[in-house]
């Protein structure tokens, strides 16, 4: 994955299956402390698992899931990675030897 460090949103806009990177946690010492606790920490990679719209969200950080109130992942700012595309490079294909 590559990381977008110039476009940054709130965690809760990530939709299930997408990928993002911590970038910034607003709120008060209690609350990012509890975050950090859970993994949290700038740099990390985040995968979205659940996000109905609504209510709970479901997150996959450093191998674990967590759950957080909406209202908590607003605070939470990510930069959303863009997905490597897999090219097939014609140095990477057998060369025909020609029997």
């Amino acid at each position: 994955m590559i990381d977008r460090p110039g476009i940054t949103l709130a965690l809760a806009q990530l939709r299930p299956g997408e990928l993002g990177y911590i970038r910034a946690l607003r709120g008060g010492r209690g609350f990012i402390s509890r975050l950090a606790t859970l993994g949290f920490t700038l740099g990390a990679e985040v995968e979205m698992v659940q996000n109905y719209g609504r209510g709970p969200l479901i997150v996959m950080i450093r191998d674990s899931r967590v759950a957080l109130g909406r209202g908590e992942a607003m605070h939470i700012l990510v930069s959303p990675a863009i997905p490597q595309v897999a090219s097939s490079s014609p140095s990477a294909a057998p060369a025909y030897s020609g029997d």
